[in-house]
């Protein structure tokens, strides 16, 4: 998985925001285990209810992160980006922690039976 994005700044020197580097985020995929459970209750034959809930699944990922100053057009604000860039690939630890839920719902079906005159 890549993603790549443009840095705004602010020039100091105009008070207008310019693309000053470029971003790169470049890692894997991984797998978190978890699970889901549900139940349905035929109340009725008009009346159902349900539920389920999905539990929380924290995955973990690594990857890279590279930075590359763009050119605004204004030396001094070049120089500045530069200095302030990381020289090197960056190695990136990082999780995201799914959230668990509970849902529900409930049915209702009315009658579909229909009556002919006679």
């Amino acid at each position: 998985m890549t993603l790549e994005r443009r840095i705004p700044v602010i020039n100091p020197f105009t008070q207008k925001p310019v693309d000053a580097a470029t971003e790169r985020l470049a890692g894997g995929t991984n797998l978190g285990i978890g699970f889901d459970v549900g139940v349905l209750a035929k109340v009725s034959d008009e009346l159902s209810v349900g539920a389920s809930y999905r539990h929380r699944v924290k995955v973990d990922y690594t990857g890279t992160a590279t930075f590359t100053p763009l050119p605004t057009g204004n030396d001094q604000l070049d120089e500045r980006v530069r200095a302030v860039l990381p020289a090197q690939t960056l190695t990136l630890d990082s999780s995201i922690t799914f959230p668990a839920f509970v849902s529900g719902g409930v049915a209702y079906r009315r009658g579909t039976g229909c009556s002919r005159p006679t």
